[in-house]
């Protein structure tokens, strides 16, 4: 699970403000030229999506049934898409003989459910550690609203009470999140979802893309490439100065050791180069 900007700044020492960048970053490498008909058709897929989502919340609001608010919510049902979701797109056996119509309608898919909160965080550690990660994360947030329930809390009170005791912090999800672990993401998984998330940004306007940049964001700094990493942070908080990611990512990937799985030498080469730039 994510752990909020703050917290994540304090157990790295607070070493920078979390809305200034440590030292100046580049810019990303140029989006792909996005095909006219399938930005088209991803579009007009978005548009449907929002509609539907418009009737859900509709009916959610007048939906007096029992059961656990979280179970039915369209946040849960967003998790469960993305999973499965994620490995057809990662997987080109899997894409073989795919229309047009429907990678649109899959393209558009990601792009809205990455639009939630905690889903750019749970996409990018599936990509880099497989499907067993992203179906743990969910299990985590069930585990978290079942426990809201008993003790009668909203799961953002019960977040900010796990938070505050640093439970959110022990749990591996967050340990893969901040690098604390030796378990080495899959490298080649890495690579085809950079290119994915690329292409899907390439595909819907500017204002769109700040998910999807941040999720890039950590997958470079998975892989050691700082800068890189802080070039795709950067370009998001530009688009959105508001974006509490983004900004958590531009102290990540600028101020924070590359994660523990990435090499030792590599790992020695990027603090020479991180203090010659201080």
């Amino acid at each position: 699970m994510p752990v909020p900007a703050h917290r994540r700044a304090e157990h790295h020492g607070g070493m920078v403000d979390p809305y200034t960048w440590a030292f100046p970053v580049s810019r990303i490498p140029p989006l792909p030229v996005a095909e006219p008909e399938l930005a088209e058709a991803v579009m007009d897929r978005l548009w449907r999506i929002a509609d539907g989502l418009a009737a859900t919340h509709a009916e959610a609001a007048h939906d007096d049934g029992g059961g656990s608010p979280w179970m039915s919510s369209p946040h849960r049902e967003s998790f469960t898409i993305v999973i499965p979701m994620l490995e057809w797109l990662l997987e080109p056996e899997l894409r073989r003989g795919g229309t047009r119509e429907g990678r649109a309608a899959m393209l558009a898919e990601l792009v809205a459910l990455l639009a939630r909160p905690s889903l750019p965080e749970a996409t990018c550690l599936q990509i880099a550690f497989g499907r067993e990660v992203g179906e743990g994360e969910l299990r985590m947030w069930d585990a978290i609203a079942q426990r809201a329930d008993d003790r009668g809390l909203s799961i953002d009170e019960c977040v900010a009470e796990l938070v505050a005791d640093d439970a959110v912090l022990d749990h591996e999800s967050s340990r893969l999140f901040r690098g604390l672990s030796s378990r080495r993401p899959d490298a080649a998984r890495i690579r085809r979802g950079i290119a994915l998330l690329r292409t899907a940004a390439s595909l819907v306007p500017p204002s769109m893309r700040p998910p999807m940049l941040c999720a890039i964001a950590w997958l470079e700094w998975a892989r050691g490439r700082r800068d890189v990493a802080a070039a795709y942070a950067a370009e998001a908080a530009d688009i959105e100065p508001d974006h509490v990611l983004a900004y958590s990512l531009g102290v990540m990937t600028t101020a924070w050791p590359l994660p523990a799985w990435v090499s030792t030498r590599a790992r020695r080469r990027d603090r020479a180069s991180v203090r010659r730039r201080w």
